[in-house]
């Protein structure tokens, strides 16, 4: 592994912009964070071959972990901090947030997909979300956590001791028709946008264009894939400072 500065500029490469569409592939890279749990998978069956949410049921989980929380810690102040957002999760909401979860998202920001694989210890918000309140289950001995939750989701408990680190992807020459918006819809609405800013506000436009995400809807293979550890040497959850040391893939 090589180290590389946590630059977006370094990362991205990019020298004078032209347009972000050609041949009806995106000119200018996507970012996703995730953890080193997947990064295996993601080598063998590409970014987005597997879903793991769907795989290993985590939705189902999630709302049985959340079921015993609402009976057993709603006093605790994991329950009276993140209740909210961990039932907006489970119930797989749209509204002014996206909740939904599952789908491989992608930034036009390296800055987005950082920020977000280092506050997602486990890779995936639903999944870490999920195991921070099973691991406070398991510390107050809560009935039927230990054994029949276990016997359901083995897959899951075993992850809770596992030593991972938050990772970068790179995708490039990403096809248009591999992406939808956000919430689904035509992901033309946001690269319009996101040219739009290039061609009118080039200068800040990397920063702006933190604002948009997109939906993966095929698999992409690693050769059109880089990734990262990223190494963090100050946590913060909005600019957390970092190293980025590069996974050679073969």
């Amino acid at each position: 592994m090589r180290e590389k500065r946590a630059k977006s500029s370094a990362i991205m490469g990019r020298e004078k912009m032209t347009d972000i569409v050609e041949d009806g592939h995106l000119t200018i890279p996507l970012y996703h964070g995730t953890s080193t749990i997947f990064i295996e998978s993601i080598l063998k069956h590409g970014l987005a071959g597997l879903n793991p949410i769907k795989e290993w049921d985590v939705i189902s989980f999630a709302r049985c972990v959340l079921s015993l929380c609402e009976t057993h810690l709603s006093y605790s102040d994991l329950y009276q901090l993140r209740n909210a957002s961990f039932r907006a999760m489970t119930e797989q909401k749209v509204n002014h947030f996206n909740w939904q979860h599952g789908d491989t998202y992608l930034s036009p920001a390296d800055s987005t997909a950082i920020r977000y694989a280092v506050n997602s210890q486990y890779g995936s918000e639903l999944l870490s979300y999920t195991i921070d309140f099973l691991k406070e289950l398991l510390r107050m001995k809560v009935p039927g956590v230990r054994d029949d939750l276990y016997n359901k989701y083995t897959h899951i408990f075993n992850l809770i001791d596992v030593h991972s680190a938050p990772v970068l992807i790179k995708i490039t020459d990403v096809p248009i028709q591999a992406l939808s918006g956000e919430n689904g819809s035509d992901p033309l609405e946001a690269i319009n946008s996101i040219r739009k800013l290039y061609a009118d506000q080039a200068d800040i436009a990397d920063t702006l264009v933190q604002q948009f995400n997109f939906r993966l809807t095929k698999a992409i293979h690693k050769k059109q894939i880089n990734i990262w550890i990223i190494n963090v040497t100050r946590y913060d959850p909005i600019f957390p400072e970092y190293k980025l040391y590069e996974i050679k893939i073969d």
